[in-house]
C-alpha cells in the first residue's frame, strides 16, 4: 500500500499495477537502450533516462548496460553532473553514449 492510498481511496477507473516494474526482457531493454543512444546522436544519456525508458527493474537494466559496455557498443562516463532545478549542482552520476565510431558509421 502506497503512502497516498493511506490518505485516499484507489480510483476505481485505473487498474491498480501491483508490479512497478515491466517484465525483464533482455532483448527489448538492450534494443530500446540503443534506440535511446542513437537519438542522442553521439551526445551523453543518464543512466536514470535509460532506466526510465525501459520501465524494468534497474538491476536489470544496469546488467544491460554493463554487458553493452563491455562489448564496445556503448562508452561510460561517471562525470555528468546532476543540475536540480532548485538546488542546482548536486553531484554526479553515470552517462552513456555510442562509440563514436559506430555513430560515424551510422
Amino acid at each position: 500500500m502506497s503512502q497516498l492510498e493511506l490518505f485516499t481511496a484507489p480510483s476505481r477507473g485505473t487498474a491498480t499495477r501491483h508490479e512497478p516494474y515491466a517484465p525483464f526482457d533482455s532483448t527489448k531493454a538492450r534494443s530500446l537502450i540503443l534506440s535511446r543512444l542513437h537519438d542522442a546522436a553521439g551526445g551523453w544519456v543518464r543512466r536514470q533516462a535509460l532506466r526510465k525508458a525501459t520501465g524494468m527493474r534497474p538491476a536489470h537494466v544496469s546488467g544491460v548496460l554493463a554487458e553493452l559496455c563491455s562489448s564496445g557498443l556503448i562508452e561510460q562516463t561517471y562525470t555528468m553532473p546532476i543540475i536540480h532545478p532548485m538546488h542546482g549542482h548536486m553531484g554526479q552520476t553515470t552517462g552513456y553514449r555510442i562509440r563514436a565510431t559506430l555513430q560515424e558509421a551510422a
